[in-house]
């Protein structure tokens, strides 16, 4: 308070004013850290999503409960950490929804074509070209990184359909002046990560062994129907705060970047070498299968089984007929 006297009671700013002092000091006006409270929602959402998905392969309950609680760790993250946030009741900053369905600039649903003068559509030209080059590259690296054959997928590719469907969501997203339809690099990932099947029995210790992927349209199609069933969840959407959100797209980038193979050569730099893959197991399967031809390389080694021949056993007639033609077509050595 203003004054040279001293009060050795606790004084309220409101009391303080109302007797016609001034407050003065950092604790008079204290208001709340939300930037630490920020830090704390990111890093705590990514740490909950982080330990739901190792849950999977933990020793705790059942695995039909572990794999459950594993494949909504995401959305049990979110709801804990927006729980918690409203818990202790500070402004944290959130995503700003409309409330009606509607473009956000005054306009029409169609964006009037006729009204761009001739000259900007001449000059748009050159930036169009690079961003279709663009538009091209992410997709075709989307596609790559699906496709490779570490995921062990059994249908064919599609590259020229997925530009094909690129290219009329693009067409019709400039109609009504939306955004760019492009491939989610980080969601096509997670997507193919979410449908991937592990073996159930392994030795104690051992790390259950990747049997291939669960290929199918279902799960796509009912997650993009909830996106866009969500403009009618607004008021539900509004009460997620932005810093969890941020802590999910980190979860995301992490996940996906440590599935890739050039990160997972880099970590056998820092691997222990008792932990590393046999040598001669990577020299029989990346360098003599490129050297040799399949029968040159079953008088060398044993073949090793596919994925299909893991899931769809062969006959006992199948495996002697093409033991036999293996046989008669040996290399002589």
């Amino acid at each position: 308070m203003n004054g040279i006297c001293a009060y050795s009671e606790t004084v309220y700013c409101s009391e303080c004013e109302a007797r016609g002092g001034e407050a003065v000091g950092l604790q008079c006006h204290f208001k709340p850290d939300v930037y630490m409270l920020s830090v704390l929602l990111t890093f705590g959402t990514f740490a909950l999503a982080w330990g739901l998905n190792n849950f999977r392969h933990s020793r705790f309950f059942g695995s039909t409960f572990r794999n459950a609680l594993s494949d909504f760790g995401v959305v049990i993250a979110i709801v804990v950490m927006t729980m918690f946030s409203l818990t202790v009741g500070l402004d944290v900053p959130s995503l700003h929804v409309p409330q009606q369905f509607r473009p956000t600039l005054d306009r029409p649903w169609i964006v009037d074509i006729s009204s761009v003068p001739l000259v900007v559509a001449f000059i748009a030209c050159l930036p169009a070209a690079f961003y279709t080059i663009l538009i091209v590259t992410d997709q075709q690296i989307t596609a790559v990184i699906i496709n490779r054959k570490d995921n062990m997928l059994r249908k064919g590719e599609g590259y020229h359909l997925d530009l094909l469907c690129i290219a009329v969501l693009v067409l019709i997203c400039s109609f009504l002046g939306l955004p760019f339809y492009v491939a989610a690099t980080v969601l096509s990932v997670m997507h193919v990560n979410s449908l991937r099947v592990y073996s159930e029995s392994s030795a104690p210790g051992e790390i259950p062994r990747f049997l291939g992927v669960n290929e199918q349209r279902l799960t796509a199609i009912f997650a993009h129907s909830l996106i866009g069933l969500s403009v009618f969840l607004t008021r539900v959407i509004k009460l997620v705060p932005l810093p969890v959100l941020i802590g999910i797209f980190l979860y995301m980038g992490v996940v996906s970047l440590l599935g890739q193979q050039f990160v997972q050569r880099i970590a056998l730099l820092f691997t222990s070498v008792k932990h590393q893959l046999v040598f001669m197991v990577m020299i029989r399967m990346f360098i003599l299968e490129r050297i040799f031809t399949r029968s040159e390389m079953a008088s060398l080694d044993d073949l090793l089984p596919t994925f299909k021949q893991v899931v769809m056993p062969k006959s006992a007639r199948q495996q002697q007929r093409e033991m036999k033609e293996l046989i008669e077509h040996k290399p002589q050595i």
